[in-house]
Formats: C-alpha cells, structure tokens, sequence
C-alpha cells in the first residue's frame, strides 16, 4: 500500500469508520508499507488497532522480507536469514540446534540473477540434490530461484555455495510446531528503565 485511502467520495468520518469495521472483523491487518511515506499514522493505527503489523518496504529488494514476514505471522513458519550475500561465496542458513527437534521441515531459497549457480549445502558439508534422503521436493525450472525442501532437518551450519557474479538472497523457511512471539512496547525505549516484553 502507498498507505493513503483512496475511495471516490471522501468523507470526514472515513478513517474512524474504517477502524471500527476493522476492530469487528478481529482479523489483524498486515500491510507492506511500499516507501517510508507509505507508513502513514493512519495505516500505523489500523495495525495496531487490529493486532496487526506495518512492514516497511522502500524498494523492491525489500519485498521479498516483507512477504516472509507476513508469512510468519499467519502460518507456523519462521523465516531465517536476511540480507544479501556476494557471489561467488556462501549464503549461510544456519538452524539451531535447540530448534531443529521441532522443524518438521525446511524450504531453503535463493533468489538469483540465472547468471549464478546455488548448490544447497548441508551440515556435513555435502550437496544436498533430488532423490537424497529427507528432500521432498528440489524446485530449479527458473534459473533465477533455487529451493529445496528438507523434511526434519539437522541442526547446524546449512547454505548456498555460490558461483557466478552477483548479489543472492537466501532464506530457509522453517516449519516447526514449536512457536514463540515476543511483543515489546514499540521501537524505541528510554535508555536506563525498565521494558516489558
């Protein structure tokens, strides 16, 4: 959103109208701020009205961690890595160990220019490929994405070794029975007292 509404006959009481049909839904809205100027009192209430979230987005390399963002939020995922990483080189994704009990399984991605080669890694410092025990499904018809599917996958040091010159996004996308939100009050604290989380 560019986080203005838009509607053809506006009218004074439109954005309280608006949040009281959102706080009956009880559905929390997620919104993707498309610039900073997208992130607008208004949109900033109606998410925090409605138990949802604002994620800024100020350009297009930064969609791809807000859809994984919202994805976490409504399904039971947790979305690992960030950034970008340089070509030739390692994306590394690394699952804890403490937590890999409780992964059923694992999406490991990269977005590529199709110029770069992403073999997925595992801890044992092997290439993980189709048919390998554990991999359940090894997606390659686009030369720009790499996925592969693990399921119950070992705790450690996961990655891509990357080939070809460039820029990569790797994530792994976990799905895990396990689930834990930390709310805290907002994003700045006072230096020196006390934060609830």
């Amino acid at each position: 959103t560019d986080g203005k509404p838009e509607i053809e006959a506006s009218y004074p009481a439109y954005k309280t109208e608006t949040l009281a049909l959102t706080r009956k839904l009880g559905v929390p809205v997620l919104s993707i701020a498309l610039t900073d100027a997208a992130q607008t009192p208004f949109l900033n209430r109606l998410a925090a009205e409605t138990g949802g979230t604002v994620i800024a987005a100020d350009d297009a390399l930064d969609l791809l961690d807000a859809y994984l963002a919202i994805l976490s939020r409504i399904k039971d995922r947790t979305v690992v890595g960030t950034g970008q990483s340089p070509s030739p080189g390692w994306a590394a994704l690394e699952i804890d160990s403490a937590l890999a009990p409780y992964v059923e399984k694992a999406s490991f991605i990269a977005s590529k220019s199709a110029s770069i080669t992403a073999q997925l890694m595992g801890p044992d410092g092997r290439v993980v490929e189709k048919g390998d025990p554990g991999v359940s499904l090894v997606v390659t018809d686009d030369p720009r994405f790499a996925v592969v599917t693990v399921e119950q996958p070992a705790g450690g040091s996961w990655g891509f070794r990357l080939a070809g010159g460039g820029a990569v996004q790797a994530r792994a996308v976990l799905r895990s029975r396990l689930r834990v939100e930390v709310i805290e009050p907002g994003q700045f604290q006072e230096a020196g007292s006390a934060m609830p989380i």
